[in-house]
């Protein structure tokens, strides 16, 4: 776990020792003569001639020490019992704002004096009496039951109950290191052993948290598993702190070591690749029990973070590439695919249901700093209910590196990668027609009506916008604090001071100080991940949200935005890249889901950024800053939220040409990209969104054509162009073809909407209006264009290409790079047959544990991939037959590391045996029924962009009969 950086605070220090001073005054620390004052790294503070007072602005971190405080001070010690003594600290503990539930455990530590003189000349010490001295109350950590070992609150009260010593160490702990303990503790349940230690046994095992200590300008924050030892022969206890792997975690630090002290970076080639990855693929086929012990391993990549975006039904997941090699090759090569399945769960965790999966391609990258981070998206589509009911499932990814995790099984534990789970919210149905509506309201129309309403007419659904009055009236009775209720309102009249503020019966001038003085304030909400999906094209965050209340309403009103603004720095400083935002309310059974996680996307446009292959990897830095209902000003990367906070990150833009101001990029036919087909037309990989793998693939049916043109702006005019292969280019002509699209488009107030055109070409020229123009106003899956290809284009291959027109003049027109595509529409030729020595298609065989079924089959086609048998009706548990099927019962094509090569089997032989085997497996006997045996058959062509394959299939009857008895 790598350590969180929380937002840098970066006001004036008269306003920063302001704050203390507001601070000591809530917590009845009073300051005598002052002596200094001001702010240093991380940490501001001021000093009188009896009391330094001083705080950490990267963490709830606090010191107070009163000179006067002691036995023999003039300010004494408090003493009480230990009852009222711990009640008094865990007010102060209230005052800082630490959570109570958060508070593990409290005891008073007393300490004792003794004072001791020498007497030079007889060389005799005495000794005077024992005395009591300072007591300090002394408070430890949890967070869901897990120890949070480094942190404490440690208070010591002068006799007037006055602060005389205090160290509060309280840090914000990440969502996702809380989700890594919680793992490391299911961990130490299921048998996980700690590593043995010569001369000393374990004597506990622990999974919690540890970071940086009190003192320091860094916080590091690691989940570990802590093991104590008991020396077998006495002295001090070894203790280690290990992942989930057994391996030593890093010892959080407190200071960056100065640059002579830093050990030398290791190259890329100084890496070892471990053996098992390497080899991984030999290994999962014929000997997969020597990866167990790497199950679950996340030194090369690990999914961090899972969050949903409930306008758009998007479930998104940050990925975290750790190494640079490892990854299959460089990036001119095919590189691997880091795989992501995900599950969502209505039940809390009895079952699940497999949404499908997703993926991108890693490859092995220098890069500088700790980590490139990716991003996967899963376009899902599920129920939505009428407000206020609130549909929280859980959902579950999988990370599997190189190998796609199972169909419907949830538990899976990946070789390579981890599994991530958190709590999302499905968004109320906006849009739905009359008869929907009165179902889920469960209303019924009187009969009278029935006739006068048409029930298929649809319903649009208004939620109502809170203004101040209706704020303040709907959280009366919650703990919010009205300057975040009205913080909105607040910063609009900041922003213009002509505008009045509304006479709504509160204290402007208390609400609206509070709300200048928050800055960065995590407690609602904070944004864990960024990441960038290489597929898309999208920035994504995913946002944590903690509490039930503070939302602007529920699901029955329009709730509120959680914005976050990118900048980018391609090596130049910050460009702003866009807003995006996501829709939140209150929810009122967030309390007992620990918090939901939101997704948000921004479409970005890195085709003037992008090198080939062999000019080495693109790297850009990303800042994203999350500020609740108030868009990051776009003209500030500095900006410092009042709700909200500030993450960056390191990205890997894929490579492809470098692209001059409105020039067209062609980047995917069928859903393929363009650098996986090559130039005979045919694909290799698998298609970007429903993850059809191909080898060797043609394409069919549906096209679609998507791209991008650098540097867009409203009213650009493309078309989309088509010859035969080899033709020269005065034989291009425009693909005229209509095209559905989805605009997503975005404002900053009511946030993303999506809408539906139908795009259709200029008839005499084709040109068509450019859609994808900028962040706030993009096409899903950018595409551009589709073509219809037919019978008659089978077998044949035909050049692509994108052209923009510069002057209308097509002559003059821009044109994109061209991607060749193979036809075949053409479904495999199949046939089956059984013989019977008479030439008849059905027949009745005599059941008899000798009985041989014979018959012939061919399964062909140009682009052959497989064939396999089928017998119906199905038999318990919905298998063939208890079982039984035809020798052989499938075969594979070469590209599909099968043994059949093209065109397939022409001319091959079968047998059944309705008697089945002994196993194993055990099969049969087949019941006495009627039966149909079919044959199917699909070849490899990429039809209707990622829809699947040609098939056809064919069959025959027969029946079997119970002997005569």
């Amino acid at each position: 776990m790598n350590a969180e950086k929380f937002y840098p605070m970066t006001p004036s220090s008269e306003a920063e020792t302001g704050r203390i001073r507001e601070l000591a005054a809530t917590l009845g620390v009073t300051f005598d003569e002052i002596v200094r004052s001001g702010a240093q790294g991380t940490t501001v503070g001021i000093q009188s001639r009896s009391v330094l007072f001083s705080r950490r602005l990267d963490s709830r971190t606090y010191f107070v020490h009163d000179v006067r405080y002691g036995i023999k001070g003039e300010l004494g010690v408090l003493e009480t019992t230990d009852e009222d003594y711990l009640r008094t600290a865990h007010q102060v503990a209230a005052r800082l704002e630490i959570p109570a539930s958060e508070i593990a455990a409290g005891s008073v530590i007393k300490t004792q004096t003794q004072t001791a003189s020498y007497d030079l000349e007889t060389r005799e010490a005495r000794f005077e009496g024992i005395r009591p001295g300072r007591h300090y109350a002394h408070m430890t950590r949890q967070i869901e039951g897990l120890p949070v070992w480094s942190s404490r609150v440690l208070v010591g009260l002068t006799s007037k109950r006055q602060i005389g010593f205090l160290e509060a160490h309280w840090p914000e702990i990440p969502r996702a290191a809380v989700q890594e303990a919680h793992a490391l503790d299911e961990l130490t349940r299921s048998g996980w052993r700690p590593p043995e230690q010569r001369g000393a046994k374990v004597e506990s095992v622990e999974a919690g948290i540890i970071h940086s200590p009190a003192a320091g300008f860094l916080m590091d924050i690691y989940p570990a598993i802590r093991v104590i030892y008991t020396p077998e022969r006495g002295g001090k206890k070894p203790v280690l702190y290990l992942d989930r792997h057994g391996k030593p975690v890093p010892t959080p630090r407190a200071f960056d070591l100065p640059p002579e002290e830093l050990p030398p970076p290791r190259k890329p080639a100084e890496v070892e690749v471990d053996t098992r990855r390497t080899r991984f693929r030999e290994l999962l086929l014929a000997n997969p029990k020597a990866l167990e012990p790497v199950k679950m391993n996340t030194s090369y990549e690990e999914l961090a973070c899972v969050g949903y975006q409930p306008q758009f039904g998007k479930l998104e997941g940050v990925v975290y590439i750790k190494r640079h090699s490892g990854y299959g090759g460089g990036l001119c090569s095919p590189g691997t695919q880091e795989y992501v399945r995900f599950y969502l769960s209505w039940d809390n965790g009895a079952t699940w249901h497999d949404e499908g999966l997703t993926s991108f391609t890693a490859w092995d990258l220098p890069f500088s700093g700790e980590r490139l981070e990716y991003a996967v998206t899963l376009q899902i589509k599920v129920r939505e209910f009428l407000c206020p009911r609130e549909n929280l499932p859980l959902v579950r990814a999988i990370l599997s590196w190189n190998h796609q995790p199972p169909a419907n099984t949830p538990d899976h534990h990946p070789y390579w990668g981890n599994v991530k789970q958190a709590r999302i919210q499905i968004g109320a149905v906006q849009l739905l027609n009359w008869k929907q509506f009165l179902s889920e309201a469960e209303m019924k129309l009187p009969a009278a009506l029935e006739t006068l309403v048409d029930l298929e007419q649809p319903v649009k659904l208004q939620s109502k916008h809170l203004g101040p009055v209706d704020l303040i009236e709907a959280y009366k009775e919650k703990a919010v604090p009205e300057h975040r209720l009205l913080t909105a309102e607040i910063v609009k009249w900041t922003g213009n001071p002509a505008i009045s503020l509304a006479d709504i019966g509160i204290d402007w001038g208390t609400v609206v100080p509070q709300l200048l003085e928050t800055q960065g304030d995590t407690q609602y909400e904070q944004l864990n991940c960024v990441g960038l999906n290489p597929n898309d094209e999208q920035l994504i965050g995913v946002i944590h949200v903690k509490l039930p209340y503070g939302y602007s309403g529920g699901l029955c009103t329009a709730g509120s935005q959680e914005y976050v603004a990118f900048w980018i720095d391609y090596g130049a400083g910050w460009t702003y890249a866009g807003t995006t935002s996501v829709n939140v309310h209150d929810i009122t059974r967030l309390n007992l889901h620990q918090g939901l996680d939101y997704a948000v996307f921004l479409p970005v446009d890195f085709t003037g950024h992008r090198m080939p292959c062999k000019e080495g990897p693109v790297t850009a830095r990303v800042r994203a800053t999350l500020s609740w209902n108030v868009p990051p000003p776009s003209h500030n990367p500095e900006y410092i939220p009042y709700w909200g906070n500030r993450l960056e990150t390191l990205i890997h833009i894929k490579p492809g040409p470098k692209l001059g101001v409105h020039e067209p990029f062609l980047s995917s036919v069928g859903d393929v990209p363009e650098s996986q087909v090559n130039a005979a037309g045919k694909a290799n990989g698998q298609t970007l969104h429903t993850h059809l793998a191909l080898v060797d693939s043609p394409f069919g049916g549906w096209i679609t054509i998507a791209g991008h043109i650098a540097n867009p702006a409203p009213g650009l005019q493309y078309r989309v162009m088509k010859k035969l292969n080899g033709a020269p280019d005065t034989s291009y002509a425009p693909l005229l073809t209509p095209i559905g699209l989805t605009i997503n488009t975005w404002n900053p107030v009511t946030g993303w909407a999506q809408s539906q055109i139908t795009l259709t070409p200029d008839p005499a020229t084709g040109y068509c209006s450019f859609q994808d123009y900028s962040w706030d106003h993009s096409v899903e899956g950018s595409l551009m264009g589709g073509w219809y290809s037919t019978v008659g284009d089978d077998g044949k291959i035909f050049d692509l290409r994108i052209d923009v027109s510069t002057d209308g003049d097509p002559a003059h027109d821009l044109h994109s790079n061209v991607v060749t595509v193979s036809i075949d529409n053409k479904a495999p030729e199949v046939s089956l047959t059984i013989d019977l020595g008479t030439g008849v298609q059905c027949a009745e065989f005599t059941m008899d544990p000798s009985l041989t079924i014979n018959g012939t089959f061919a399964a062909t086609d140009l682009h052959f991939r497989e064939f396999y048998f089928e017998i119906q009706p199905s038999g318990p548990p919905n298998d063939p037959p208890h079982g039984v099927l035809p020798v052989p019962a499938s075969g594979v094509s070469l590209f599909y590391a099968g043994t059949i090569a093209d065109p397939g089997v022409a001319a091959g032989t079968y047998t059944l045996k309705p008697a089945g085997n002994a196993g194993p497996p055990k099969t049969g006997p087949m019941d006495a029924c009627g039966y149909a045996l079919i044959l199917w058959a699909n070849d490899r062509t990429n039809v209707n962009s990622g829809g699947g394959y040609n098939w056809s299939k064919a069959s025959v009857g027969f029946c079997l009969r119970a002997p005569a008895v």
